[in-house]
């Protein structure tokens, strides 16, 4: 007790986490990883919402333009949730929920690790659209603001994912490698008749084995 009346607050230390915390996680996720975690958000966010609607999830791998785009219908961010798409370990998710919530965490390091430029449009319902723009010179910054903008409305509920600038070239073998793994993961999902993922255009079907399918 005596001890503690000599403690006086000396002042306030910022505890804002760098910059350096995405890059740090740049090594973690390959292609299949990192796509994967997009996926399960599309998914989480489908069940937040109570699977009111059909979930479908076109992945796009444009091998000329060196693109990834995957595009969902999961529902949509509002505007007020805007800031959950970068915002480290910002989640609209109940903490001991098993989903990781709107954009989780995951979904944010993945696509930071894939591409230097991520251009995300949004559409809550058939509320007004969104784009924000993850780039380079935001990620080397010091500064955690960033602009959102009023776009035209895209499809209502639908969100779309641009990733550009990619770390690593894609080729026709990485395709194969994802409808592989898709095939394979979302097994128990792709037997439902509101839900289905393509790849280029071509619709997924479940792979099972003898103990049902991977999660």
């Amino acid at each position: 007790m005596k001890n503690a009346t000599l403690k006086r607050e000396a002042g306030l230390l910022d505890a804002t986490p760098g910059k350096r915390m995405y890059w740090s996680i740049i090594s973690d996720y390959d292609l299949k990883t990192g796509m994967c975690e997009l996926v399960d958000n599309a998914i989480d966010m489908w069940v937040a919402g109570g699977k009111k609607k059909a979930l479908t999830i076109n992945l796009t791998l444009d091998f000329q333009r060196q693109i990834l785009l995957i595009d969902d219908t999961a529902g949509g961010v509002k505007e007020a949730d805007l800031r959950l798409l970068v915002a480290p370990g910002a989640s609209s998710n109940d903490p001991n929920a098993a989903s990781i919530g709107v954009f989780g965490v995951g979904s944010k390091r993945a696509v930071v690790a894939l591409a230097e430029t991520v251009s995300i449009k949004t559409r809550f319902s058939r509320q007004d659209s969104f784009q924000i723009d993850l780039t380079k010179d935001w990620l080397e910054s010091d500064d955690w603001h960033i602009p959102h903008f009023k776009i035209p409305d895209i499809a209502a509920g639908a969100t779309s994912i641009e990733l550009s600038a990619l770390r690593k070239s894609i080729s026709q073998e990485d395709e194969e490698i994802l409808v592989a793994h898709f095939s394979e993961t979302y097994a128990s999902y792709l037997l439902a008749a509101n839900f289905s993922i393509r790849i280029n255009g071509n619709l997924l079907s479940a792979k099972l084995f003898e103990h049902g399918p991977i999660r």
